[in-house]
């Protein structure tokens, strides 16, 4: 079971979690009702999908702290990912959100603190691992240990990478799976190459390829 103070937040090509104290994520299956007469009880029909994320912390005017980073929110799509843990093969949800509200409450007696509210879209809210974690820094190239996912999948995948610290000239970051750890992996998600900071969402359709058990990310550049 995670603990909240493990949780780590990337928005964008920024590690925001050290600004936050609170953050939920929510997903809504918009119903019709589709009741007709001489029904006993209430019938519904699915619709749309949405999902949306509130965040919470303290206010931060630095340069690269949580002000400037909401605020850019603000002006155009990023990415927003949450871990549940720290650790290779911990919980994780991400998505593309255009914030819709920020607000900066300061208390005559407290820290001043910051509320944020943003809505997914283009996918919605996708659910998966932590495949590589953010503390684990890497100075050549190579690959992080196989993540089992306890079996294959026909739903396709989406990948995110968040760059929030780089030197040297480039790197390629590829998610891999196979069929089995010692067998052969070969490319599932494969992200453009960085040459500095950055992040990006890549989807692979269900009709295009079929996520196999186990997953793995490798790096060169």
């Amino acid at each position: 079971m995670p603990h909240g103070k493990d949780i780590a937040i990337n928005l964008g090509d920024t590690d925001v979690s050290a600004f936050l104290n609170a953050n939920a994520v929510t997903v809504n299956n918009e119903l019709a009702d589709v009741s007709a007469y001489q029904d006993e009880d209430r019938n519904f029909l699915g619709g749309l999908i949405t999902g949306a994320v509130t965040l919470g912390g303290h206010f931060d005017v630095a340069a690269g702290a949580i002000d400037e980073e909401l605020t850019n929110s603000l002006k155009t799509a990023t990415l927003l990912s949450v871990a549940y843990g720290p650790a290779l093969s911990d919980r994780w949800v991400g998505m593309s959100i255009q914030a819709s509200n920020y607000t900066q409450q300061p208390p005559v007696g407290d820290v001043v603190v910051v509320n944020y509210t943003a809505q997914a879209e283009k996918g919605g809210v996708s659910r998966g691992t932590v495949l590589h974690p953010l503390a684990n820094v890497e100075s050549s190239a190579g690959e992080e240990t196989k993540v089992d996912q306890g079996a294959a999948t026909a739903r396709g995948a989406v990948g995110f990478i968040h760059l929030v610290a780089f030197t040297g000239t480039d790197i390629t970051v590829l998610i891999e799976d196979g069929a089995t750890e010692g067998g052969a992996f070969n490319t599932l998600v494969a992200f453009a190459q960085l040459t500095g900071i950055g992040k990006e969402r890549v989807a692979v359709a269900a009709a295009a390829d079929t996520p196999n058990r186990w997953l793995k990310v490798s790096f060169a550049g």
